[in-house]
């Protein structure tokens, strides 16, 4: 991919951005960045991008920015409904997103991508984790961690590259193909993105599926939505399932996963002993095994990688136990589904929920019923605590409306007794409050790790 004599505007000084902006540099583009906040101003990132030569347009979006540009590379998160962008798709300027660009510049690296609501960052790092346990060089990241623009130019002696892959990153691919894919699982989100309309989402979603190399193949998580809306497509599906046998694909056997590749040969992962705990840790299994064994990997890695994985942070992750208390740090449970598999691990009324953030426009009726079985004190902070208070209230015996995180864990240790368990699980976005999910996480850690006396 040659992009000199090519003005290149990259909208979003983030990582995903700031990775196009430098890929774009050694390609040969003239490379711009344009940015709404100009605090971002005194950032290294936007210190580091001027030493390399990139314009910073920084403050309101001006239309002649975007009109003078050959190409223009959109961050994850940036409305695709701008009216700087529309104005330029009217002009025929060509929109993609960071992998998309990646891809275009990537060469001899094989693709596995896994998108899905819930469990796609998980399904992700314990993928790589399986390949590299079977001697596999895997670069892990897309949507988790490091954008795949940041290996493109340069892809070492890497042969996988296992990317989570967002909606959002989905709405602005061209020709991007994956070796092999997995959808996890649909549940409502980002409703706020699509306008409301949750096929939309949907769709967006599924549409990975469609786009595999000749040959590719896919797997499809276990529930019944997703089996749903995917059957049909002119793909080589895979399906797993918590409760049925399958002749081709991977389904649970008590706590032992087995794996069938369709020509009758069959394989048996134990569960016993895996480091991350919950039943949709174990939908995630299935996925993630499935996938390990269709790109390649051992048995002896896939076996390996399957105990060996820590999980991630702000995934359900121990805090730590107080007086008794448990806590437990699931800041990335942006949205109902998420929080509802999280509460469904716990004993029955013996949960303090704190929850709440920026709304996104999905409803909270999902939760009712896991609220209503598992949670004792509902702590309600940011700007959705009103609504979610309106949906929930009548499911749990009290409800604690806080103005800080601070607040609410303060409450919640107050009122916790010994055995119950202090959960972070949002439902929500965190951009109200925090900068995103981890920083919310990482300062309810602070919060709790200050309890201990």
């Amino acid at each position: 991919m040659n992009l000199t004599g090519t003005r290149v505007l990259v909208v979003g000084l983030g990582r995903s951005g700031s990775a196009a902006a430098r890929l774009c540099v050694s390609l040969g583009g003239e490379v711009g960045i344009v940015d709404a906040k100009q605090e971002v101003e005194k950032s290294e990132q936007a210190a580091s991008l001027r030493k390399l030569g990139v314009e910073l347009i920084l403050g309101p979006h001006r239309s002649r920015d975007f009109l003078e540009a050959d190409m223009i590379v959109v961050s994850p998160g940036v409305p695709l409904d701008l009216p700087e962008l529309e104005n330029a798709r009217s002009r025929d300027i060509e929109i993609i997103g960071e992998l998309e660009l990646a891809y275009r510049a990537l060469e001899g690296v094989k693709i596995a991508a896994v998108t899905g609501t819930n469990g796609k960052s998980t399904v992700t790092s314990w993928l790589g984790k399986m390949l590299e346990d079977s001697g596999f060089k895997v670069f892990t990241g897309g949507n988790l961690g490091s954008p795949l623009a940041e290996i493109a130019s340069d892809p070492g002696d890497f042969e996988w590259a296992v990317i989570e892959v967002s909606s959002f990153q989905l709405d602005t691919l061209d020709t991007f193909q994956a070796d092999a894919a997995c959808l996890v699982n649909l549940s409502s989100d980002h409703l706020n993105r699509y306008g409301g309309d949750l096929d939309k989402y949907y769709r967006s979603k599924i549409s990975l599926l469609q786009r595999l190399v000749p040959g590719g193949k896919a797997v499809v998580g276990p529930d019944e939505e997703t089996i749903s809306r995917v059957n049909g497509l002119n793909a080589d599906l895979y399906f797993t399932s918590m409760d049925r046998e399958l002749d081709k694909g991977a389904f649970l056997d008590g706590d032992v996963v087995v794996w069938r590749d369709g020509s009758g040969r069959e394989e048996v992962y134990p569960l016993d002993g895996i480091r991350v705990s919950g039943i949709h840790n174990k939908a995630n299994a299935l996925c993630t095994i499935a996938m390990a064994r269709l790109i390649g990997a051992g048995m002896d890695g896939v076996r390996s990688g399957l105990m060996n994985f820590d999980g991630l942070p702000h995934r359900m992750e121990p805090v730590g136990k107080i007086n008794g208390v448990s806590y437990f740090n699931d800041s990335k449970a942006t949205n109902p589904a998420a929080v509802a598999a999280g509460l469904s691990g716990f004993e029955d009324g013996s949960v303090l929920l704190i929850a709440g953030g920026r709304d996104k426009g999905t409803g909270f009726k999902e939760l009712s019923d896991q609220v209503a079985r598992k949670v004792r004190i509902l702590l309600l902070l940011g700007e959705a605590a009103d609504s979610m208070e309106e949906e929930l209230k009548n499911k749990v015996p009290l409800v604690i409306k806080c103005k800080s995180l601070k607040e609410a864990v303060m409450e919640a240790a107050s009122r916790a007794r010994p055995h119950d368990s202090v959960l972070l699980s949002p439902a929500c976005a965190s951009y109200d409050q925090f900068d995103n999910f981890e920083h919310r996480g990482d300062v309810f850690r602070e919060i709790v790790r200050s309890l201990n006396p």
